[in-house]
């Protein structure tokens, strides 16, 4: 589904997360020039398994069955294998490609290890699907849907705040809360 400006503000959240975000131990790539570009560009693909997914399912206005969730959830690993599949083919993009295929497969984990589909646990989940979780919730809860109005700002701080532990890594969602006013600034800017 294609939302009016998604991209620039996906890439634009990252470099914000990654600007606040603590530096030490494994965040400091986020600090790192050249890791921090390359998951700006590839978090704009974090959603690519959907194409796969019939549209009536992601598209649907009301709660979605058992069946339903399955296939969407599937989007995860679905998108990650067309990556790996890509990075075998072209080398020369192997780091971009890399990193995105993780990304895909990942975004959907949770802090507590109850994500989907690996269930993998707190810093077993790679960085860059930790960082992606963060900011795709937050870019979802503010966009609008079939079924659903975009929620305000403060209700997506809110949420993402009270999540600190379960769902989302705890050190980034702490950048969150400290840059909120800067996604905020994001979305008023993009969406405009």
């Amino acid at each position: 589904m294609a939302v009016p400006g998604h991209a620039d503000r996906v890439r634009r959240f990252v470099r914000v997360l990654a600007s606040v975000a603590v530096g030490d131990g494994e965040y400091a790539r986020l600090k790192d020039p050249a890791y921090l570009e390359l998951l700006a560009a590839v978090t704009t693909v974090y959603d690519i398994g959907l194409l796969v997914i019939l549209p009536v399912a992601v598209m649907k206005p009301c709660r979605l069955d058992a069946d339903e969730t399955a296939v969407v959830r599937g989007h995860t690993t679905t998108g990650s294998e067309v990556r790996v599949g890509l990075a075998a083919g072209n080398p020369s993009g192997l780091a971009a490609l890399s990193i995105a295929a993780e990304v895909v497969r990942s975004h959907h984990q949770r802090w507590d290890g109850t994500g989907y589909p690996d269930g993998s646990l707190g810093s077993a989940i790679p960085l860059s699907g930790r960082v992606v979780a963060v900011v795709s919730v937050y870019e979802a809860m503010r966009s609008s849907r079939p079924y659903r109005r975009p929620f305000s700002h403060t209700r997506a701080v809110r949420f993402i705040a009270a999540e600190s532990g379960s769902q989302f890594d705890p050190a980034l969602q702490a950048a969150f809360v400290a840059s909120a006013v800067e996604f905020d600034k994001v979305c008023h800017v993009s969406m405009k």
